[in-house]
């Protein structure tokens, strides 16, 4: 599966520069680059003897997130830790060790501004937890996989793989299940204000809705609606409802 999506990604994203490189080193084949990148750089605390100087418990950490992307896209995915949008919060932190699913952000890597109109994708196993402190699970950095193209981590408490590759616009996802039961896809509005919105539509296999958008700008509250969309293939042995 990584090595489908890492050829997939270089497929869509390098496509138009691959003859100008296959010239240029007269049939050479080049080195796969992507493997070297690991983008959960700078999501554990600084250990300098001046980190925290300007700000203890927050000037620590390099404020990134291991995203997976392309480049110059309009949104992005990540691997969630933290499920709040307050400033100063990335999504994902190296110390923590509970994984509460994806989220669909627009963080600015390395700010400290708040993240705003995000949405989460989660996966779980045998029991319906929506709530994100309760569908948190245990996770080992030793078994994930972070690069630019493709992220995927095992969730040995819900009996399943994840991965995921993006788009500029969208995302891929497949969720593994290693034992039979009951399994369930949580979609999750990360409204802090509480006016998100979800609709699930079993005719289209969609599920779809909105997020308030609540961020500042020249010390004025601005909103406005981001609409994320799910799109899945489902099996006859699924069922879809929402939970209020």
């Amino acid at each position: 599966m990584k090595t489908h999506f890492a050829i997939l990604f270089k497929s869509l994203f390098l496509g138009t520069i691959t003859p100008l490189v296959i010239s240029c080193t007269h049939g050479q084949t080049t080195e796969r680059l992507l493997p070297y990148i690991d983008t959960r750089m700078g999501t554990a605390a600084s250990i300098t003897h001046t980190a925290g100087m300007f700000g203890k418990h927050t000037e620590e950490y390099g404020q990134t997130l291991p995203a997976v992307l392309e480049p110059n896209g309009m949104n992005f995915w990540t691997p969630q830790t933290q499920d709040t949008e307050q400033k100063c919060i990335a999504p994902y932190y190296y110390r923590d060790s509970l994984f509460q699913g994806f989220r669909n952000s627009h963080w600015i890597t390395g700010g400290c501004t708040q993240d705003y109109g995000s949405m989460t994708l989660s996966a779980l196993f045998d029991s319906l937890r929506c709530i994100p402190e309760k569908r948190g699970t245990r996770f080992a950095h030793e078994q994930e996989t972070a690069t630019p193209s493709y992220y995927s981590v095992t969730l040995p408490e819900e009996h399943l793989q994840a991965e995921l590759t993006g788009r500029s616009r969208s995302a891929i996802f497949r969720f593994t299940y290693q034992k039979a039961g009951k399994a369930y896809l949580i979609v999750n509005p990360n409204s802090d204000e509480g006016e998100g919105y979800i609709e699930i539509d079993t005719l289209q296999k969609r599920i779809y809705g909105y997020n308030h958008s609540f961020h500042l700008h020249c010390r004025n509250r601005l909103s406005q609606k981001k609409f994320p969309e799910v799109h899945f293939h489902r099996n006859q042995h699924t069922s879809l409802y929402q939970n209020d």
